[in-house]
């Protein structure tokens, strides 16, 4: 990061930020530091102060506060893999961008990782933690400590649970936006007078990212399998006599679609059950 700001000051590379490369990464480092002074530190210092081993107890209050001092992790484990893909493109496509990785992964005080190495690093080092915990864990026998250990632990899992569950959480949005942004309107009722549409088209949407009646706010729906099938029914019959539908299987609803022709869009289609045959 020191090394691309230098680049920046030079007017080199200004089109890789760190941002782009890192996200928040300065945020985090200054989340571990502060951790290390106020948490990590003085339990070091008590012990080199008294010749007594360290007092695992002196960890209990960082430890409860993960969530509160390790919140920008959310931020950037959400746009990792934004930034991987982002330093994919510029592998591919900016000689001095290769130039300037070649360098770095060479210099000495990156002990040789890669620039993907250093990306990964952050959720790496967070659970570094309960390892730490765990190796203190087995080795104290005061049932005090052990009790205030396994809090701690706890607490720590609770957070990296968080991380990962508000992650899938995310992923699961998009693949339902993707699907929804994929999908025309339609007209539930047909032959109906002008003033009748006007008061019932509302009412005739379908939206996926709608809320779950009945539901918390907070409950979304998840796709939960999407694949293609095929229909088969009667020739004078509105189903077709073979047809290849797209059918989307989510929580709460199961849909099938037919491909628009020359669009990437999909429009409803009414099939009974027993025409799926694939």
């Amino acid at each position: 990061m020191a090394a691309l700001s230098n680049l920046h000051q030079h007017g080199f590379l200004l089109e890789v930020t760190t941002e782009k490369l890192f996200s928040n990464l300065s945020s985090i480092l200054a989340a571990h530091q502060r951790f290390w002074q106020e948490v990590m530190r003085p339990m070091l210092q008590m012990a080199r102060q008294t010749g007594r081993p360290f007092d695992p107890l002196m960890l209990e209050p960082g430890c409860l506060q993960f969530q509160e001092r390790f919140p920008s992790y959310f931020q950037y484990c959400l746009e990792e893999e934004k930034a991987v893909d982002f330093t994919r493109r510029q592998m591919e496509s900016n000689p001095h961008f290769n130039a300037f990785l070649t360098w770095v992964e060479t210099h000495p005080q990156c002990s040789r990782m890669r620039l993907g190495d250093m990306q990964a690093k952050p959720h790496q080092r967070i659970t570094k933690y309960p390892l730490l915990l765990k190796a203190i864990l087995k080795t104290t026998e005061d049932p005090e400590t052990q009790d205030s250990l396994k809090r701690m632990l706890s607490s720590i899992n609770n957070f990296v649970d968080n991380i990962d569950n508000h992650l899938k959480q995310r992923h699961e949005e998009l693949a339902l936006f993707q699907c929804a942004q994929r999908i025309e309107g339609f007209d539930m009722m047909e032959g109906m007078s002008e003033e009748i549409d006007k008061h019932v088209r509302e009412f005739c949407q379908f939206d996926l990212m709608s809320p779950v009646r009945g539901a918390d706010p907070e409950v979304i729906r998840k796709l939960l399998l999407e694949d293609t099938v095929k229909i088969r029914g009667r020739k004078d019959s509105r189903v077709g006599y073979s047809r290849h539908v797209l059918c989307e299987a989510s929580t709460h609803y199961i849909t099938s679609y037919k491909v628009k022709e020359k669009k990437e869009l999909y429009s409803f289609f009414e099939c009974p059950v027993n025409h799926i045959v694939q």
